[in-house]
């Protein structure tokens, strides 16, 4: 694949990403800083498939780091605010060094762009023995 941000935007990114992840990770009694590698080299990962543990979270006081990161991508209009991409591309800046991917076989993705019938033709007999189901795509289970 090709670079995840355009070559010109990469230094500003690392300065930010060094700026808010470190020196908030440096105050937090829990965890010591995170090992520096480049954004590059972090993992791509899927925000609608993420586990986040809330004792952690509180820890790290990543409220302050999301709050920063959007006011970040705000004044360097990094991302349009009201876009999927800032969505998804500042929660990557935000956990760029804290991602652990899971094993492909235990997340079902992609459900969203299958139909009931398509599904019960698809082989898989039983959703309770993956640990998480994407709704990908237009259609979303209904509460109703």
């Amino acid at each position: 694949g090709g670079p995840c941000a355009p070559a010109g935007l990469e230094p500003l990114l690392v300065s930010l990403e060094a700026e808010i992840n470190r020196r908030e990770d440096e105050t937090s009694a829990s965890f010591g800083p995170r090992p520096a590698a480049p954004l590059r080299d972090q993992p791509a990962w899927n925000f609608g498939v993420a586990l986040l543990p809330l004792d952690r979270w509180r820890a790290r006081a990543l409220g302050r780091r999301v709050q920063r990161w959007f006011e970040a991508s705000l004044e360097h209009r990094l991302f349009p605010p009201d876009s999927l991409a800032s969505g998804l591309g500042v929660p990557y800046l935000l956990f760029a060094g804290s991602v652990g991917c899971w094993r492909e076989d235990i997340v079902l993705d992609g459900l969203g762009f299958v139909s009931s019938d398509d599904l019960e033709g698809s082989g898989v007999h039983d959703l309770g023995a993956y640990t998480a189901l994407h709704f990908a795509g237009p259609s979303k289970p209904s509460l109703t």
